[in-house]
């Protein structure tokens, strides 16, 4: 299964008009990026309005196979401090990186495609949103001034609860997602884009010998290892309840596969002993899990 994606963000045009030097040429590139359900860019993100996020400066993109660094300009906007290359351009965010919880394998065909392998991801807390990499790509001819990026994922937001009356502190997740197959490379321009986790493959039915008696399809999982944090140091603490009301945190998290059909989660602490196992079973309205679309999740109780 391929998902075609357009980057056509002819509203945005209007607005990439970056810096020029004297012989009209830009002295960087602008970048913008679809969101996930709206409009908008998409990296630093605020749980509760997926719309609302933006760029991370110091973050790198692998441009034509060289990694450039990701600049705040101070008005809101970001770019790349390179000239545009004098060649066509293909863009791979995130670029190749093992830092702050991040570890992520890029390979960038330019024409011939990309591939990018997640090995794992921080999910950053902080002023009431996080940080997360979401895979994207962008193509541009030569010597354009702004790239215009795609998802190449879909996006499952997560809820951790804790009925408990006090704090619940996790230093890193693992979710296993099940679905029916890998979700499909994403196709723009002609150039296919492949995100994998570095743990996914086929599933067989799980339960006791002799005790699954209805027919079970051989599924598809990818596990997901998340290292927690919060204002870049180890440790999320879920909030105690309160006045009757269960704490909470959410975030969200890139997943590749498709029609999705279970969801589990085990929280460890900082010395590895298991905290919480919790599962869901998706038994129906099984979303097919589209790029560029955010999917809510049924809270998960911890404890």
């Amino acid at each position: 299964m391929k998902t075609y994606r357009l980057a056509a963000m002819a509203a945005v045009v209007l607005l990439a008009v970056g810096c020029t030097k004297d012989n009209g040429k830009a002295d960087r590139i602008s970048l913008f990026a679809n969101s996930m359900d709206g409009n908008g860019a998409k990296v630093w993100v605020d749980p509760a309005d997926v719309n609302a996020a933006t760029w991370v400066a110091g973050e790198s993109i692998n441009l034509n196979g060289t990694p450039y660094t990701i600049n705040g300009n101070g008005n809101g906007s970001f770019s790349l401090d390179v000239e545009p290359l004098e060649e066509a351009m293909y863009a791979v965010y995130p670029a190749a990186t093992e830092s702050e919880g991040d570890t992520i394998d890029v390979t960038n065909g330019n024409g011939s495609g990309a591939t990018i392998t997640l090995k794992s991801l921080a999910v950053n807390f902080r002023d009431g949103r996080h940080r997360i990499v979401f895979p994207m790509a962008a193509q541009a001819a030569a010597e354009s001034g702004s790239l215009f990026f795609d998802h190449l994922t879909a996006g499952l937001r997560l809820t951790l609860e804790n009925s408990a009356n006090s704090g619940y502190a996790i230093d890193h997740l693992k979710v296993v997602v099940q679905g029916t197959a890998a979700a499909g490379d994403v196709e723009i321009g002609g150039v296919s884009y492949t995100v994998a986790w570095a743990v996914q493959g086929p599933t067989t039915p799980s339960g006791d010998i002799g005790g699954i008696e209805d027919d079970r399809p051989v599924g598809y999982s990818s596990e997901m290892n998340f290292r927690m944090q919060t204002n870049g140091v180890a440790g999320v603490t879920v909030p105690a309840k309160d006045g009757g009301v269960n704490g909470s945190i959410s975030f969200c998290v890139p997943v590749t596969v498709c029609e999705l059909q279970r969801i589990s989660i085990t929280g460890y602490d900082a010395s590895g002993v298991q905290l919480f196992t919790k599962s869901k079973s998706i038994d129906s309205d099984r979303p097919n899990l589209e790029v560029n679309h955010m999917y809510h999740i049924q809270a998960f109780t911890i404890n």
